[in-house]
Formats: structure tokens, C-alpha cells, sequence
């Protein structure tokens, strides 16, 4: 992800594997920042990172984890 066009920094709180507390609150799993010519490259750099983002989340009731990206996160 560090290697993206546009992309002048890239943070992770969370580690691969790590469980994360529960609750209803949110959190940071990290955050990215840059600059880009215009909001075209924009959307597209958001598009980009969010197909490379991949979360696993086990919920209590439920028998197997599931993954989703970036973009799939806020339907849930």
C-alpha cells in the first residue's frame, strides 16, 4: 500500500490477526494520507486502497469469520 501514487503516508493501529476488542464504538484500524493532482484522482486512490483493504471479522453467533474489503466495510 506504501508504494501507491499519491499516497505520502500509511499507519496501521491494528497488526494482521489481532483481535480487536468488541463493542458498538468504532475504531481506527489505521489511516493514509497524500496528495493528488484532483478529485478524480481522488476517488480513484480511495477506490485503489479500499480493493486492497482486507478485514476479517468473527462475530459472536456466527460460525465462520467473514472477510471484507474497504468498500464492502460500511455495508455491514
Amino acid at each position: 500500500m506504501r508504494a501507491l501514487d499519491g499516497l505520502g503516508n500509511c499507519r496501521f493501529y491494528a497488526r494482521p490477526g489481532q483481535t480487536l476488542d468488541g463493542g458498538v464504538a468504532s475504531k481506527a484500524v489505521g489511516v493514509v494520507g497524500g496528495v493528488v493532482p484532483d478529485h478524480d484522482a481522488y476517488i480513484a486512490l480511495v477506490e485503489l486502497i479500499n480493493s486492497l483493504l482486507r478485514l476479517g471479522l468473527a462475530c459472536e453467533g456466527e460460525p465462520q469469520p467473514r472477510f471484507v474489503n474497504g468498500a464492502e466495510l460500511s455495508s455491514l
